[in-house]
């Protein structure tokens, strides 16, 4: 009887051994056969099973590391992708909605994340004006810009050119400042100075503008103003003229801040 209860302890014995061998059955050898295929997640073997360590400042690595200079630009696998329309809230009589911009979208310049627009939509109008002051000269304005306008690169592209003056008018004309207006805020502003003395002379300028406002894109009524200054012969005398002449665009432009 006691033989017979030490075979079966042995067969028990045995048993626990085999099931315990085969649970711990062994992943590797070595540290090569643990390769992730990822730069940032080092495998390596201990103890015979394969254990992944985490490459800090690496992309990708499932973190955005922010302070190692990772972004949706420069790693987008951890950071997420720059793109899609830009959204927006406005007030409306029902309470705040959410708004897709049409235009503005998030964009990757100089690896930066920023809100664009994409190239290839934008058509760059350019709107010619006549002036006639009266007794004074007469003007030929072009005005050339994107639409859509970006804020943030774009500039407004201005030539002036004298077609006429006065033969009274002592000395050409001087202009000595340009404003851009949306309907009575300033949103744009150069002092300059130009004296066009015949017919054909011109100048060229450019100019930036910046919005208070901080909607994502808005159309906006533009117009200009134009400083100038001359002086004429009225009654044998020398009469100084200061004044500011008035141009505006035809269509609402879309700008984007």
């Amino acid at each position: 009887m006691k033989g017979w209860n030490l075979v079966l302890i042995s067969l028990l014995l045995f048993s626990i051994f085999f099931i315990t061998s085969c649970g711990e059955k062994t992943e590797c050898t070595s540290s090569s056969e643990c390769l992730t295929g990822n730069p940032c997640l080092l495998g390596r073997c201990k103890d015979g099973k394969c254990v992944t360590n985490v490459k800090p400042d690496c992309c990708p690595n499932a973190n955005c590391e922010e302070d190692a200079g990772e972004n949706k630009c420069m790693c987008p696998q951890d950071c997420g992708k720059c793109e899609g329309k830009v959204t927006y809230t406005v007030e409306t009589y029902r309470g705040p909605k959410e708004v897709e911009a049409k235009y503005a979208e998030y964009r990757c310049e100089n690896n930066k994340c920023i809100v664009g627009v994409d190239p290839a939509i934008v058509n760059t109008p350019s709107y010619r004006s006549d002036i006639d002051i009266r007794g004074g000269f007469q003007a030929e304005i072009v005005t050339t810009l994107n639409q859509p306008f970006d804020t943030s690169k774009d500039k407004i592209n201005i030539r002036l050119k004298l077609k006429n003056i006065d033969s009274d008018v002592v000395d050409g004309v001087t202009f000595t400042n340009i404003q851009v207006l949306s309907v009575n805020e300033l949103i744009g502003e150069k002092d300059i100075n130009y004296k066009l003395i015949n017919v054909g002379d011109m100048f060229e300028e450019e100019l930036d503008i910046s919005l208070a406002q901080t909607m994502v894109e808005s159309e906006k009524d533009l117009s200009f103003n134009y400083d100038y200054t001359y002086t004429a012969i009225e009654r044998s005398e020398q009469v100084v003229y200061r004044a500011a002449l008035k141009d505006r665009l035809t269509k609402l432009m879309i700008i984007v801040p």
